[in-house]
């Protein structure tokens, strides 16, 4: 005969589908990735620097494949996770100590190059809780792009890897015209109307590994990995067409909206982000002293200047 389930089994049955089960996780505590949370969902988990790492990191002294956790079954104890040097060429530590492969309890810090992961156990409130953490850190509250904060990280990023392997990345600096007279007719909320409007346009014509992000008032930026200067002036062109063809009656705005776009390449345009960066805002301001609602490559001519003009201004 069965044993009567007790209120202690009651509650704990209640939690756990509260919860859901228990999980082993790392956390990037300290580094380039710093936020970032990822489950550790599969009986091996190789991290490192290159493109078929299982966890991909931007840290220049973290070796292609560097370190592997693995899932190991132990018995009546449960599984148990196991960390594994693969020949990296800075090694690793666990908890300070330099190691070759180490069973992990819940706290281990492990270094790899810059870059420091907290594994801990977790159920599934504390991952969500985590997880509101880093997009309250990463995500612009208005428009739900990326913030100002998480766009120069991945700008940083972004050029590193472009000039470590020779490859293109280009950017995109947008302005929406006329904000200011559009806060004045509508007024400040009409004006966050007309941003998220805009940000829901960039976010939907933007590749999945391209990042839209909201810097500021109505400046917008895009980080084009792997895009030569072409690809972003015709994106760019695009984005222009797009946002002026918007039906943004939602958005209690009778008149089209209009966008100005500045675009830079690494490494044509400039050798380093800073000055790609500066390269990209010299042609936003090209862009918007050209007249407006066109995109402009740094010394190059504007494209895309509509003859007529119903915008708000």
């Amino acid at each position: 005969m069965a044993s009567p389930e007790t209120k202690s089994d009651r509650a704990s049955s209640e939690w756990e589908r509260l919860t859901g089960p228990r999980g082993f996780f790392c956390t990037v505590v300290e580094g380039p990735d710093y936020g970032r949370v990822f489950a550790l969902d599969k009986a091996e988990t190789v991290i490192g620097r290159g493109d078929d790492a299982d966890l991909q990191l931007h840290d220049e002294k973290v070796s292609r494949r560097h370190l592997r956790l693995d899932l190991v079954a132990d018995g009546q104890a449960g599984p148990r996770v196991v960390v594994r040097d693969l020949g990296s060429k800075n090694g690793m530590r666990v908890n300070g100590e330099r190691v070759h492969d180490q069973a992990l309890s819940s706290g281990d810090k492990i270094k790899l190059g810059d870059t420091i992961l907290k594994f801990e156990e977790k159920d599934s409130l504390d991952l969500r809780y985590h997880e509101d953490l880093y997009r309250q850190a990463t995500r612009d509250s208005l428009t739900g792009l990326a913030n100002r904060t998480s766009f120069q990280a991945e700008a940083r990023k972004f050029a590193a890897l472009a000039t470590r392997y020779d490859r293109v990345f280009s950017i995109v600096l947008v302005d929406v015209d006329g904000m200011e007279a559009i806060n004045r007719v509508l007024g400040a909320e009409g004006g966050n109307r007309v941003l998220r409007a805009v940000g829901a346009v960039l976010a939907h014509e933007v590749r999945g590994f391209d990042l839209a992000a909201h810097l500021q008032a109505d400046e917008f930026a895009l980080l084009l990995p792997e895009t030569p200067l072409a690809g972003a002036l015709s994106l760019a062109e695009r984005l222009r067409q797009a946002v002026a063809a918007s039906d943004l009656a939602a958005a209690g705005l009778p008149q089209r909206v209009t966008i100005s776009l500045g675009v830079a390449e690494l490494p044509s345009s400039a050798a380093d982000i800073e000055k790609l960066h500066q390269r990209a805002a010299d042609a936003l301001f090209q862009a918007k002293r050209g007249g407006r609602n066109r995109v402009c490559v740094a010394g190059l001519a504007a494209s895309g200047a509509w003859e007529d003009d119903d915008t708000l201004l």
